[in-house]
């Protein structure tokens, strides 16, 4: 009888081990593949800002669209070159993106400039 029991308890404590390893396994492949998603749109933020920055300064005189048609250009060839996955969209957004961030850059240095002159 003792036999018996001890025997289901090991059961049962094997059943209850696999089970906690493989939620705790799915977990971990879960927040893996969150942080390489979320790695990846860091890459993206990076090389859409270099981009946005490079032809800002390289294409000075050029307008608006001529510029962004510039900055897609050479955003697609970089992710394509990196082999970073993307769409349109996401693209249009990770430029706007890089144009107003540069632009709130730029007030903070106007500001610091204007001091200097002034004071």
């Amino acid at each position: 009888m003792m036999e018996q029991i001890t025997q289901a308890a090991v059961s049962l404590l094997a059943a209850v081990l696999t089970l906690v390893t493989g939620a705790v396994s799915v977990k971990i492949k879960s927040y893996l593949q969150e942080k390489g998603v979320l790695a990846q749109l860091e890459s993206k933020r990076k090389y859409a800002d270099i981009v946005v920055h490079a032809v800002q300064q390289i294409y000075q005189t050029a307008d608006g669209p001529q510029k962004l048609n510039e900055a897609k250009s050479q955003l697609i060839e970089l992710l394509n070159k990196n082999g970073i996955p993307f769409t349109d969209e996401e693209l249009q957004m990770l430029i706007e993106a890089a144009v107003k961030g540069m632009k709130t850059e730029e007030v903070p240095a106007l500001i610091m400039k204007e001091e200097n002159i002034n004071g």
